[in-house]
């Protein structure tokens, strides 16, 4: 089963040559995006509404070219960090310690539009991308994706249009339930440290999601390279449950 995160995305402007465009020419229009999730995520690793203290760290593709993200926007793509809900716009930021601010601006034709996806999580995602991003999947993590919004300097100027991001879990997750017998077999069992899953359906769990920046969507190959998804290394209660995003 699939859930879908929904981000509402406000590109927002901050015009002029003021301290807040240092680094921009004048006049320049920073791109600024607002999050809100419409539906709380249960999927492992982000889970619940954004906040202070559950932040969505996310990759952020940009491109000049409708679904194409080979030629980075600005020369790069960018990172964002979205620490509440739907109050405060966030511009790009350095992903070395999400605060040193990488702002990146709206073309000085207000007609040329700018073209941005979203990924997560920010660090798993290979950064050759084309029209489509590629990540492994290891059994532990969830993988989500937002398809491509266009906004155009003068959108902005103009009543600032709301875009939409719609983060959509690629994997489904699996919460298994390891119970004891009672107490001596618990003990015999002692610490699992991994599980085996050895089908999903009726072929090998795959180990590749590639995502069609576009539209969001994503396919899925090849066999993994171990269907060992390891756990921690502590005692099962003797009700335990493990989730594995696969």
């Amino acid at each position: 089963m699939k859930r879908i995160l929904t981000i509402f995305i406000a590109l927002l402007a901050a015009a002029g040559c003021s301290k807040e465009n240092s680094g921009g020419e004048a006049g320049a229009v920073e791109i600024k995006l607002a999050s809100k999730t419409m539906t709380v995520a249960t999927k492992a690793p982000f889970e619940g509404v954004v906040g202070s203290g559950n932040e969505l760290k996310a990759f952020i593709p940009v491109s000049a070219t409708s679904g194409n993200y080979a030629a980075p926007y600005d020369g790069s793509h960018g990172y964002m960090k979205f620490a509440d809900n739907g109050t405060t716009a966030a511009g790009f930021v350095s992903s070395a310690d999400w605060t040193t601010p990488a702002p990146k601006y709206y073309d000085a034709d207000a007609s040329k539009p700018v073209y941005m996806c979203g990924l997560y999580p920010h660090n798993v995602w290979r950064t050759t991308l084309s029209t489509t991003a590629a990540a492994t999947i290891d059994g532990k993590s969830d993988l989500m994706a937002a398809k491509q919004v266009a906004s155009t300097k003068l959108d902005v100027q103009s009543g600032g249009t709301i875009k939409t991001l719609e983060f959509n879990h690629l994997l489904t997750k699996l919460d298994i339930e390891l119970m004891a017998e009672n107490a001596d077999a618990k003990e015999a069992w002692g610490a699992v440290t991994s599980l085996v899953l050895s089908m999903a359906g009726t072929a090998e769990p795959a180990n590749t999601a590639t995502v069609t920046l576009s539209d969001g969507t994503a396919a899925f190959s090849g066999a993994a390279d171990t269907k060992c998804y390891k756990t921690d290394d502590a005692e099962i209660s003797a009700t335990s449950k493990l989730e594995l995003p696969v």
